[in-house]
């Protein structure tokens, strides 16, 4: 059986490793944080175009490399449907977007 003081130093490494995990995860395999881009996308296009954008889906698995491409779904009140097509400028989660076709009004 194993004395309190152990098992919470086994408590401690666990925390530690899981928490060096999520720290490799968001350095070393890096994921955008799309969300963020989602809800910068939606501001954008409804301040442009004057448009209720009722959503903004893009994936939230994307990994962070330069030249990446990905795409977003934007769905306005109307229920119109219009990709957002996504390029990677750097691995620090800068991007360039831009819309595959127009909005209708």
């Amino acid at each position: 059986m194993l004395a309190r003081p152990a098992v919470a130093g086994i408590a401690a490494a666990c925390l530690l490793l899981l928490l060096s995990v999520v720290f490799l995860a968001g350095c070393g395999g890096r994921t955008l944080d799309t969300s963020r881009l989602e809800t910068q996308i939606g501001r954008t296009l409804s301040e442009r175009s004057g448009l209720p954008i009722t959503s903004v889906d893009c994936p939230n698995d994307v990994k962070a490399k330069k030249g990446g491409q990905f795409a977003c779904t934007v769905t306005t009140s109307s229920k119109e449907r219009v990709r957002v097509n996504v390029t990677q400028d750097d691995d620090q989660g800068g991007v360039t977007w831009k819309l595959a076709g127009p909005l209708k009004r």
